[in-house]
């Protein structure tokens, strides 16, 4: 009877952490970044929802060698359906792949030698006020999201 009643206890504490913790439905987000068409290693990607969202989930990832990310929301992957304002920070990202102190990366002088350009043209990918990238996530979720950075504006 003890045996019965330790089997039972641990299948029932093994399904307690199943299914969503906090009773939020996630789809998946997946995709690549680039910029200039080459994919884009290291840089964030945050999908921000918009106010109208129900249930808001706010979700990220870092993209990898290929410039792949998987949105993760509360470290579970995915994203509630909705609509999201996309950000990407590249700057990091834009060192090709150097890790810099953070004092050399601030300072304007010493990552323009280092080649990290804050250049509003990156930058603006990175402020939800500017970006120019929106996504609808459908309740069947998305993949093959592409979101391609231009580093400078063609006059």
């Amino acid at each position: 009877m003890k045996r019965w009643i330790s089997c039972a206890f641990v299948a029932l504490a093994a399904s307690a952490g199943c299914g969503d913790s906090d009773g939020i439905s996630l789809v998946p987000a997946t995709g690549t970044v680039t910029m200039d068409g080459k994919p884009l290693e290291g840089a964030t990607i945050s999908f921000v929802p918009d106010p109208k969202n129900k249930p808001s989930t706010m979700g990220t990832d870092i993209t990898g060698p290929g410039g792949e990310f998987k949105v993760k929301y509360r470290n579970r992957p995915g994203l509630s359906p909705g609509k999201y304002k996309v950000v990407v920070e590249a700057e990091q990202a834009k060192s090709k792949g150097k890790q810099l102190p953070d004092a050399i990366a601030k300072d304007p002088y010493m990552a323009k030698l280092a080649g990290i350009s804050k250049d509003d043209e990156v930058s603006r990918y990175a402020d939800v006020a500017k970006t120019p990238f929106e996504q609808e996530v459908s309740a069947k979720g998305e993949s093959g999201l592409t979101f391609d950075l231009k580093s400078t504006v063609k006059k």
